[in-house]
């Protein structure tokens, strides 16, 4: 795979443009585009950085996502300092080395900016859910209960006094057009001990409320709405866009009436 394809296929995937692309990667968009119709043959060193900088490694003839999780956490900060309302200021998260290097790639791109209803706050979660792709795959996750019941079950949860967030966002309750799936992922602590606190059994995948480990940021800034805890925005959307292609869809949809209603 030479280099020109490599560009092609990395923009192809992520749906970014030359410009994007040179941005990410710190080029000029007339050598991004040099590269890509083969007028210019890059160095390893510039290559090597443009793989690193759109989240991509090579994988024989072809590329590969890194499967970064840095890069979903750094795009639900992104998302959540955007999205909130001016009575729901998202607490200050603590950000570490590795999600900030992929902030300042992206604010450096202009996917966000202090400009909210200019941003390409759409192309860069749609990004980060690639680049991170399959990251969780081996996080802990449990299905219990009926999925058609899961408020139910949030709501045993919240009694129990068991810190959860329901992975969609509050407003569906007023208006269903908003809500991002079809049946909410739960976020606890350790999944296996809340089965065994509420006394459910392990139920088949796609049928039960899935409960997933929280292993990083998944319940900070979660709020109350509705008797129940939901996660951030910023982190319901990430969800849906590397769940189902419904969800993925959903989210995409939604993110534009959540930019007007926020701002």
């Amino acid at each position: 795979m030479d280099a020109s394809s490599i560009l092609v296929r990395i923009r192809a995937v992520l749906g970014i443009t030359r410009a994007e692309l040179a941005r990410l990667a710190q080029l000029s968009p007339s050598t991004v585009g040099r590269i890509e119709k083969r007028t210019l043959d890059p160095t390893w060193e510039t290559l090597t950085r443009v793989l690193e900088t759109t989240g991509f490694h090579l994988h024989g003839e072809s590329i590969r996502p890194v499967c970064d999780p840095f890069a979903a956490a750094a795009a639900r900060i992104a998302l959540d300092r955007v999205l909130h309302t001016a009575d729901a200021e998202p607490p200050a998260p603590v950000i570490d080395e590795r999600t900030q290097i992929w902030l300042d790639r992206w604010e450096r791109t202009g996917w966000f900016t202090t400009e909210p209803m200019s941003l390409g706050l759409g192309t860069m979660a749609r990004a980060a859910a690639i680049i991170s792709d399959h990251a969780r795959r081996d996080v802990p996750r449990l299905p219990i209960g009926d999925g058609r019941r899961w408020r139910e079950l949030a709501l045993r949860i919240d009694e129990s006094g068991t810190d959860y967030a329901v992975s969609d966002l509050a407003t569906a309750h007023e208006l269903p057009v908003t809500s991002l799936c079809v049946q909410p992922k739960l976020y606890v602590r350790d999944p296996p001990s809340v089965a065994a606190l509420l006394r459910e059994d392990v139920t088949t995948p796609g049928y039960g409320v899935l409960m997933i480990s929280s292993e990083g940021p998944e319940l900070d800034g979660a709020t109350d709405g509705y008797a129940l805890r939901f996660t951030s925005i910023g982190q319901a959307i990430m969800d849906a866009l590397a769940g189902t292609d419904h969800e993925s869809h959903r989210a995409q949809a939604v993110l534009p009436w959540l930019l007007v209603a926020s701002h």
